[in-house]
């Protein structure tokens, strides 16, 4: 099945849970269409902007995994139904980053996804990794020296008053990991460096 073909099915199927849910009815009537998913057109430069975060950090390019990207717009979808908290445990073995976001005033753009994921680094404590304050795993799985590849997916769809859109970049091998020895940021350390400009 290509990859035009599922995102097709992921689409009609959002479709029918959307349009069978108590409460979006009227949402379903609603000349936008429910689910957007997929869009070939977002992926290059959104794959571009993660990779001048990463040469940022002296992390090679990550180039873009066909499998990978199929899962990761499963993924959108299912985050677009289920919330970005909850756990898809198809993709369970991949770093993960997503973010949503919603409006009153269509579709929101999601480009500047990337650099959300990067404002996270005035978080980020290069000398101890550990005694990060705040939020930095959107960040450190962005850039993180050994993930080779990643999957793009994003979906769309219009929840009651709100037109909502999440976006998944699932990452191979994945980040965020802890070293199970003595000094258990190792991996941090080694794979998250200091920006050279």
């Amino acid at each position: 099945m290509t990859r035009a073909n599922r995102m097709a099915s992921a689409a009609i199927a959002a479709v029918l849970v959307l349009g069978l849910t108590p409460g979006l009815a009227a949402a379903a009537q609603a000349p936008a269409p429910q689910v957007k998913s997929g869009d070939p057109a977002f992926d290059k430069p959104f794959l571009s902007e993660i990779n001048k975060y990463r040469a940022r950090h002296s992390s090679d390019p990550v180039t873009v995994n066909p499998d990978l990207d199929a899962l990761a717009q499963d993924y959108a979808v299912w985050a677009l139904e289920n919330g970005i908290k909850g756990e898809y445990s198809p993709a369970a073995r991949y770093g993960r980053t997503l973010a949503s976001d919603k409006s009153t005033n269509g579709y929101p753009g999601m480009k500047n996804v990337p650099s959300r994921w990067y404002a996270e680094s005035r978080n980020y404590n290069y000398d101890d990794p550990a005694n990060s304050p705040g939020r930095v795993s959107d960040f450190t799985q962005m850039v993180w020296k050994s993930s080779k590849s990643v999957g793009i997916g994003k979906a769309c769809g219009k929840k009651q008053r709100f037109y909502a859109c999440t976006v998944v970049a699932l990452w191979d091998p994945r980040g965020n990991i802890y070293y199970g020895g003595e000094d258990s940021m190792k991996f941090f350390r080694e794979n998250v460096t200091r920006p050279i400009s």
